[in-house]
């Protein structure tokens, strides 16, 4: 069986309609996917791949059918660290999720690009039951921030910032769930890794399930977001 398929699993292939090929035909700058099944690298489908740290589970049952096992993360200081050359003149930006928290308490983050060093970029993170986009430039921020998780359920969550239109909109299994103003910044930062599950400034770290995490350079449509949901089954 080939590393991280879920027996039984399709594979992407040929004129084969998928999640994976879905995402790929929108050409992310970052995707990475929790589907390995053992070690400290994090194999990367778009990108250079990042590592693991401090005792993340892998080879956990897939958050979806017909997609990759998956991760599970437990708080503390785990993290998937991916290297700072990714997104380095992103103006618009999609970040995309699937994910199945177990704890709706308190801060925790999902990903970002925040080092210790201002200036910090963003965060995307979740606060008890709310999922917050929080846009970093020296020193001020700027945070976006709907109502959107429940603990134990899976989920694929979008987050789209439009820097022409000025709007960041958020949507839950395809579903919009909340637009507003959110102007156009540059999300890059060569000096700065893009960091899945904690950041080293000290925010608590995520606890739940991983899957699928993408980001894109620019701003999908509602459209290519239902599209996503529906290939994973969540729409």
């Amino acid at each position: 069986m080939i590393p991280g398929i879920v027996a039984g699993a399709a594979i992407d292939g040929g004129s084969l309609a998928t999640l994976y090929s879905e995402v790929i035909a929108d050409s992310p700058a970052l995707y990475f996917r929790h589907a390995d099944v053992s070690g400290t690298t994090a194999s990367n489908e778009v990108g250079t791949s990042g590592t693991y740290s401090a005792g993340i589970a892998l080879n956990q049952t897939a958050l979806y059918s017909g997609g990759p096992v998956c991760a599970l993360f437990t708080g503390g200081t785990q993290a998937t660290i991916i290297p700072a050359s990714t997104l380095t003149t992103a103006a618009n930006l999609t970040l995309m999720y699937i994910l199945q928290p177990t704890s709706v308490s308190g801060y925790q983050m999902l990903l970002c690009r925040d080092n210790l060093s201002e200036p910090r970029y963003f965060q995307s993170r979740m606060n008890g039951a709310s999922l917050e986009f929080v846009k970093i430039v020296d020193g001020t921020s700027t945070i976006s921030e709907p109502d959107v998780f429940a603990a134990d359920v899976a989920c694929m969550i979008h987050i789209v910032i439009n820097g022409g239109a000025g709007t960041i909109k958020f949507y839950k299994n395809g579903t919009e769930i909340l637009s507003t103003s959110l102007d156009a910044t540059n999300y890059g930062d060569a000096s700065q890794d893009l960091r899945f599950g904690y950041n080293s400034g000290g925010a608590a770290g995520y606890n739940g399930y991983a899957s699928e995490v993408a980001a894109f350079a620019s701003a999908l449509s509602s459209a290519r977001c239902l599209v996503h949901a529906q290939k994973g089954g969540f729409a």
